[in-house]
């Protein structure tokens, strides 16, 4: 005679298996260990003292840096006030990166125009059309004697004037 068939004696079993394992686990994770450390005493040093591990001083560490060349105790003057670092502190500008020159412009019978970019004192060049990307400068426009390009990092735009264009000067007489 079977008083429980097997597949509910299995669920029962599992049933009881994980419950009891969750139980364990909630008391075993759930249960608090207080870590606290007395304050020093009034005119003592802090120190961390951990088993098996020499104990370290505040003092020796701040008389003594050890990220520091020089070794030397970081000196603080709490006189000066933020405003006062602040006004201390420039920021400099970083440099202007090195523009290519322009060395020609040309253009054929549709209106499509490319420009002649030379970089690194001659040593590159590029025929390159509007959109173009050399020595991280982009080409953004196409004029008939300079072009306006746009360095891709520091987001600045220079115009690039051809060697032998007279920059600024009208050829109308007056």
């Amino acid at each position: 005679m079977k008083l429980i068939s097997r597949t509910v004696l299995l669920v029962v079993l599992n049933a009881v298996v994980l419950l009891g394992g969750g139980l364990v686990s909630y008391m075993t994770l759930s249960h608090k260990i207080d870590v606290s450390f007395p304050p020093p005493k009034p005119g003592e040093a802090a120190r961390l003292t951990v088993p098996g591990v020499a104990s370290i001083e505040d003092d020796a560490i701040l008389s003594k840096p050890i990220f520091r060349r020089s070794r030397q105790a970081l000196e603080f003057d709490n006189t000066t006030s933020a405003t006062d670092a602040k006004n201390e502190i420039e920021v400099q500008p970083l440099p202007a990166p090195l523009s290519p020159t322009l060395s020609g412009i040309l253009r054929d019978e549709d209106g499509q125009s490319w420009v002649l970019l030379e970089g690194n004192g001659g040593a590159s060049r590029q025929l390159l059309a509007k959109g173009g990307n050399f020595e991280g400068w982009r080409v953004i426009r196409i004029g008939a004697k300079d072009a306006v390009l746009h360095h891709l990092e520091s987001k600045i735009d220079i115009q690039v004037h051809l060697p032998n264009s007279s920059v600024g000067t009208s050829t109308t007489p007056k």
